[in-house]
């Protein structure tokens, strides 16, 4: 301890006794030397070195000032006043080997902290060198998406956000890194925290803002979020002015109203908004206030007064669809007639299947069911067929096509193969959900679905594993199986 001691009075006296001769020396060395005894000067005699008076081994002041000497009668200073001078190097060499010890010191520390942590990608000389610590942040931030990743493929979304979060306030992340975090976000219920990644997207890669404006919408129709997602899709159709072609923001507008029932206070708060929507968008948006507010026979009578183009083909669906549900089965008939010289065969089916479910008959929807595989189906034509299945929990239609969904394309297809597990989840028919996780398995290289036994429309937490909000938000499922699974939910009695 002694030494210890010592070794901090060198370090204090390096400092005040060159400080002090520094003095001296500038004034001439006039007088006495501030660190010899005054009466041993006086008296003639070699002079002790009052610098040493409390130090427990006087010796030790030697690394301070080399004059200090030890002679029978003890320790002198071996040179007279006028030599007297400081020695700034020896304190400078030595305070500098002093920082240098401490800092390799403290970054060693550092370095094998972190590498007890996990961060093994952060070598030795990034922590030492001041040039290389610009890699430091870069490692973190991959150990920290490194967790996320993990943690997404052992299904513990929680600890991925807490990574993928972590690893942001290290260094942002991609395009496609960040739009992840932001889908968690979304699928967590923070919608406003979400959108604040969304638009950060957005600004950050202008040159892909559309398709983050999209991934946006996909992961608000995922979620739930209806009343955000009729405000982005407002703000979308609205930008595209009257004249404008028939697009996703619409057909997602007029759903995220419907299904949100939202239709009457989006038309009394969003009025300048509203105006720059096309005609046949706001005359849908009217007809589902008057559903809305319960005027049935008002809202119909307005429907079937609609009359839409040729290349409005969403229009018409959502024109037969609600007809149809409104009890005006007929009239939902006569549309889709006027209509069937510019709907595909497939579209016109699916049509009639939508009429029979909404008036009970369930023989009539089975037979026009049937029209729906006439031949192999494509992607799109899947995706509908389990969108319909869905929405009319009809399993006994689904167990004829099994089949279909074992052909090309259909075979490789990861999301379609997602698609008809839900319907089957939905419909309650396990032999069909284990035969469906199988080609899910297959086609998508050895990814896992949920297991799962049931899909319970009343349940509307996204951390729920049998509520359509997890299924939407965690699996990849094509856009038209994601529209039945979130209006069957919004839809469904509490």
């Amino acid at each position: 301890m002694s030494v210890f001691r010592d070794g901090l009075r060198a370090l204090w006296a390096m400092f005040y006794w060159n400080v002090r001769k520094s003095g001296y020396v500038l004034r001439g060395r006039k007088g006495r030397a501030p660190c010899q005894n005054p009466h041993d000067v006086q008296d003639g005699l070699t002079p002790r070195c009052e610098a040493v008076w409390n130090w427990e081994g006087p010796g030790r002041f030697h690394r301070v000032c080399p004059f200090l000497v030890r002679k029978p009668e003890g320790w002198r200073c071996s040179v007279p006043s006028t030599r007297v001078r400081p020695f700034w190097a020896r304190a400078m060499g030595t305070y500098t080997l002093l920082a240098l010890g401490l800092y390799l010191g403290a970054a060693g520390g550092l370095w094998l902290v972190w590498q007890a942590a996990g961060y093994q990608e952060i070598a030795w000389a990034d922590v030492i060198w001041p040039g290389r610590w610009e890699r430091v942040k870069p490692a973190q931030a991959e150990y920290f998406r490194k967790q996320g990743r993990t943690a997404l493929q052992r299904g513990d979304y929680p600890a991925a956000l807490l990574s993928l979060s972590t690893a942001e306030t290290f260094v942002p992340g991609s395009y496609e890194e960040r739009l992840l975090l932001a889908r968690l976000w979304a699928q967590t219920g923070n919608v406003e925290f979400a959108n604040r990644y969304f638009m950060g997207v957005a600004a950050d890669f202008p040159d892909r803002a559309a398709e983050a404006a999209t991934a946006w919408h996909d992961q608000l129709l995922a979620s739930g979020q209806l009343a955000a997602l009729a405000d982005l899709c407002l703000q979308r159709v609205g930008a595209s002015g009257e004249g404008a072609p028939e697009s996703l923001w619409e057909y997602s507008l007029v759903f995220a109203l419907e299904h949100g029932r939202l239709a009457k206070a989006m038309g009394a708060g969003q009025s300048p908004a509203m105006d720059k929507l096309p005609a046949r968008t706001r005359g849908l948006i009217a007809v589902l206030a008057h559903w809305q507010r319960g005027e049935r026979d008002e809202a119909a009578r307005r429907l079937e007064a609609m009359r839409f183009k040729r290349d409005e083909p969403l229009a018409v669906r959502c024109q037969v669809e609600w007809l149809a549900r409104l009890g005006r089965a007929g009239e939902a008939g006569l549309v889709l007639n006027r209509h069937a010289a510019t709907l595909a065969e497939f579209e016109r089916a699916a049509l009639r299947y939508s009429i029979d479910i909404a008036a009970g008959d369930r023989d009539a929807a089975r037979a026009n069911f049937i029209g729906l595989l006439r031949e192999p189906l494509t992607r799109a034509q899947a995706d509908r067929l389990c969108g319909l299945v869905i929405t009319a929990r009809d399993g006994a239609s689904l167990r004829r096509t099994p089949g279909f969904f074992a052909l090309e394309p259909l075979k490789g297809d990861a999301s379609t193969q997602a698609a008809f597990w839900v319907a089957a989840l939905a419909c309650r028919e396990p032999a069909l959900v284990a035969g469906a996780r199988e080609r899910y398995e297959r086609a998508s290289g050895g990814v896992v679905l949920p297991v799962m036994t049931e899909l319970d429309f009343r349940k509307q937490s996204p951390t729920d594993r049998e509520s359509p909000l997890f299924i939407a938000s965690v699996v990849g499922l094509p856009r038209e199986t994601v529209y039945a699974l979130i209006g069957a939910g919004a839809d469904a009695p509490r």
